[in-house]
């Protein structure tokens, strides 16, 4: 449909696939829920398996942009990478159809998935996003309208996921066999709206390397240890993903609220981020972009331990998670404007704009503090006596639970916060942009 030209057509088939990437991400927070109430796998055995994981993820983000600089096929260099969302869609509903087998079946069944799931398929769905975009605009400087067109998308889909999912858990996945349709029912039609940009967008330049240009890791990989911006960003984005797979929503709702449809009413925190990405633009000319989401970090952290006044209120509990949810959320939004003023300042440091190096950073720091926060769930309920297929926990099991979603976050949020304090990039980019306009 496109020539390279953005309209609102273009803007939103390009925003399908955070349709679908943000309903599978909602679903992948029950993957430990599942394991150790349905699989009935000890949650330290859950969090071992989730950790281990993730070992592979230390490479293939590098690995999958390396081959996507390296596709020259008829649909395009990045675009046949759209097509990884199905083997997504389709490990995430293997991962909820796990047949009955032996203790150490198992392990080795949802081992087998969780990879396939985060390092093989996700990583393709998430890695062709930048290089997808450049090669369908006929001008580059026409991104950013298209990012923001799509991370607004993002967040409605985010919020209507977040609340519908549990509710829809609550009512029909009480079975195994309930989780193995409720997947199916949710799978299948968000396949289709996620390829919706496969099949409507087209790349219309070609990129060739040459011999200037051929692959050298080592360049790339001073480029990307050499710049002390994206390092910072990479561990905010990485303590953010560990703190929000690491709370104890679903169980927190289920043994301490005895009610898991509560996760619906947690979920609408999300909201509490809409004033900051309205007034994003202002706050960033007038404070700079880092230090507004370094004193969302704070806020956050403060927020999350209101919840200790009364674990069992419903009203604080919902105040904190709204609160609270200042506290990573911006991060995840915003992040990309500010990697993208690492990417100059790279280009003016070293001479040269390691885009796509750069750029994986966000889906290794991700994909890698998403496992090790679903692990140290696992982990951290495996160190008290929980048992999964008890209708009510001991003390010991429910103050963990508690910890998991006011302390735990709040000591994460205030170490996001302490990275967010080393950024002074802020304060350099006129100059930066100045210079490198008057090199180009």
């Amino acid at each position: 449909m496109n020539k390279g030209e953005v309209n609102t057509k273009f803007k939103i088939f390009f925003s399908t696939k955070n349709i679908s990437q943000c309903v599978i991400t909602v679903l992948i927070t029950f993957i430990t829920f599942y394991a150790t109430d349905f699989m009935e796998l000890a949650p330290t055995t859950v969090g071992i398996v989730l950790i281990v994981s993730k070992i592979f993820d230390g490479i293939t983000d590098l690995v999958c942009g390396i081959l996507i600089d390296h596709t020259h096929s008829r649909l395009g260099q990045a675009r046949p990478y759209e097509l990884a969302l199905i083997g997504y869609w389709g490990c995430l509903v293997a991962i909820f159809s796990a047949p009955d087998m032996s203790h150490y079946a198992s392990v080795i069944y949802l081992f087998v998935m969780y990879t396939l799931l985060n390092s093989i398929f996700g990583t393709m769905v998430t890695c062709n996003d930048a290089p997808y975009l450049a090669n369908s605009l006929n001008d580059t400087a026409e991104a950013p309208r298209v990012i923001s067109f799509a991370a607004a998308i993002s967040m409605v889909f985010t919020i209507v996921a977040a609340v519908a999912v549990p509710q829809l858990i609550s009512t029909f996945a009480t079975t195994k066999e309930g989780w193995r349709i409720l997947s199916c029912v949710i799978a299948v039609p968000m396949v289709f709206v996620g390829l919706l940009r496969f099949l409507t967008i087209k790349e219309v330049r070609t990129v060739t390397h040459g011999k200037s240009e051929q692959v050298n890791l080592k360049e790339d990989l001073r480029l990307l240890f050499g710049n002390k911006y994206i390092l910072l960003i990479g561990a905010m984005l990485l303590i953010s993903n560990i703190c929000s797979q690491s709370l104890s929503t679903n169980y927190y709702c289920t043994y301490i609220l005895h009610d898991i449809g509560m996760a619906s009413l947690i979920a609408l925190g999300l909201l509490s981020v809409v004033p900051i990405l309205i007034l994003a633009p202002v706050l960033t000319k007038k404070f700079g972009l880092m230090r507004v989401m370094t004193i969302c970090c704070f806020i956050g952290a403060a927020g999350f331990l209101i919840k200790l006044i009364n674990p069992q209120s419903i009203p604080i509990v919902i105040i904190s998670s709204f609160i609270g949810s200042l506290g990573y959320y911006p991060v995840w939004f915003l992040c990309n404007a500010v990697i993208i003023d690492t990417m100059d300042y790279g280009e003016w440091k070293f001479g040269r704009r390691a885009q796509g190096t750069l750029s994986c950073v966000n889906g290794i720091s991700s994909k890698l503090g998403t496992a090790l926060g679903a692990g140290l769930l696992g982990l951290m309920m495996g160190m008290t006596d929980y048992n999964g297929l008890l209708e009510i926990q001991s003390s010991a099991a429910n103050n963990m639970i508690i910890a998991l979603l006011s302390v735990v976050p709040a000591i994460l949020c205030a170490a996001m916060g302490a990275f967010g304090l080393f950024y002074d990039l802020d304060k350099q980019m006129s100059e930066i942009r100045s210079d490198l306009n008057e090199k180009r």
